[in-house]
């Protein structure tokens, strides 16, 4: 009898142990949805080494600032509650500021956010900026180079035609979209236009060192500059979701505005370095050289509202995968993702991404899905040879600029 019950209680221990296990491969397997990089593998970047947080700017909300910041040769431009504000990166300080709707330094025109769909542009000598006149005078809306030292204007020149302040509030709009040191470009519409009617649209490009005009265009809307064109497309760059319908992508000669290239049935997407990513009415996304408009890679079943991009990766989501391709090389990567996860920017080839099913919730991987960085102090903003910038949140609509020093 007893030899019966020690074969039972054996059997039963048995019964347990695979339930056990068999409970312990279903957590496995419900904690991520596809394979981990193949064993063997090894991520392509070592985890960034930081000492303390440099400083903060709390005035700098990452969200008012549609999630991006400009930095250029020691000097960080972003939006804040006020009005815009330039930063040394190495110290946080505020070189100056200027406020929204008051007058710019030493002239009657004023400062105008709302000529600037995205940040005011952070060019080699200053920063660009729309204007106008918040008060019944004569005027003719249109843009000024700051300087990038003092904050004083350079040069304005005006965009739009004279007239009254009250005429102007509902006759012409204008809107500063893209620029390089060369090159700023500048649309002038309706103000009761309808992004649709191209007709209505005139580009108008300024030479960044004078503000003097260097030639025009009809019929279509600047996305950016690159690789010595300036980017056009019959589709408007604001909002998301642009990517339906048809549409032509055009690149126009920066110096001349003479047409270079152009592809039909196609929405811009976004540069990076001399590239522009496009996506083609049969939902394919295309990597084209700015310059010529060859393509140079596809990035198999991308969703273009997914990329994000810097000068050195371009990273899109596809489904459960990660897809990017490496600017130096042109190499095309494809890597899994979790389901959940979402591409926040990426910095020197470091993709940070953000799941809330982990926590924390936002962690940096490379382009071969390894995680680098399994609590990075947040999403990575901007990297200098001393220091990373990185976006800090509170709360949803809460968040900061930090800065931490990089290790040697």
């Amino acid at each position: 009898m007893m030899v019966v019950d020690r074969k039972k209680s054996a059997l039963w221990i048995a019964v347990g142990v695979v339930a056990a296990l068999a409970a312990v491969l279903v957590v496995v397997l419900v904690s991520r949805d596809e394979d981990p990089p193949p064993p063997g593998t090894r991520a392509e970047l070592a985890p960034l080494a930081l000492s303390d947080r440099v400083w903060t700017a709390d005035g700098v909300t990452l969200s008012l600032n549609r999630g991006s910041i400009a930095l250029r040769d020691g000097r960080l431009l972003a939006r804040t509650e006020e009005g815009i504000e330039l930063l040394d990166v190495g110290s946080g300080k505020a070189l100056w500021a200027q406020a929204d709707q008051a007058d710019l330094p030493g002239r009657t025109v004023a400062l105008d956010l709302s000529a600037s769909p995205r940040l005011p542009l952070l060019v080699g000598n200053g920063v660009l900026v729309g204007y106008n006149v918040f008060q019944c005078d004569l005027v003719e809306p249109g843009v000024a180079l700051l300087s990038g030292d003092t904050g004083d204007v350079v040069w304005q020149t005006p965009t739009t035609p004279a007239e009254g302040c009250a005429q102007n509030r509902v006759g012409w709009k204008q809107e500063l979209w893209a620029a390089d040191d060369t090159t700023a470009l500048v649309t002038v519409t309706p103000n009761d236009g309808s992004p649709a009617d191209l007709a209505q649209v005139r580009v108008v490009a300024l030479d960044v060192a004078t503000g003097q005009r260097k030639w025009e265009h009809q019929g279509a809307w600047p996305y950016a500059t690159a690789g010595g064109v300036a980017l056009l497309s019959t589709t408007k760059p604001l909002p998301a979701g642009r990517f339906t319908g048809s549409g032509t992508v055009t690149a126009l000669d920066l110096a001349t505005g003479q047409p270079t290239w152009s592809v039909d049935d196609a929405h811009l997407v976004r540069t990076a370095g001399d590239f522009v990513v496009i996506v083609t009415t049969d939902k394919t996304v295309r990597v084209l050289d700015a310059a010529t408009g060859r393509e140079v890679a596809r990035l198999p079943d991308a969703d273009p509202e997914s990329c994000v991009a810097d000068t050195t990766l371009v990273a899109c989501q596809a489904g459960t995968r990660l897809v990017t391709f490496r600017l130096n090389d042109k190499a095309v990567k494809t890597a899994p993702l979790d389901t959940g996860t979402t591409l926040l920017s990426v910095v020197e080839g470091r993709v940070s991404v953000e799941n809330p099913r982990r926590n924390p919730p936002i962690v940096t991987m490379d382009r071969t899905g390894h995680v680098v960085d399994e609590k990075p102090p947040g999403e990575l903003i901007a990297m200098t040879d001393d220091l990373l910038l990185v976006r800090v949140t509170r709360s949803e609509d809460d968040d900061f600029l930090a800065a931490y020093r990089l290790k040697a």
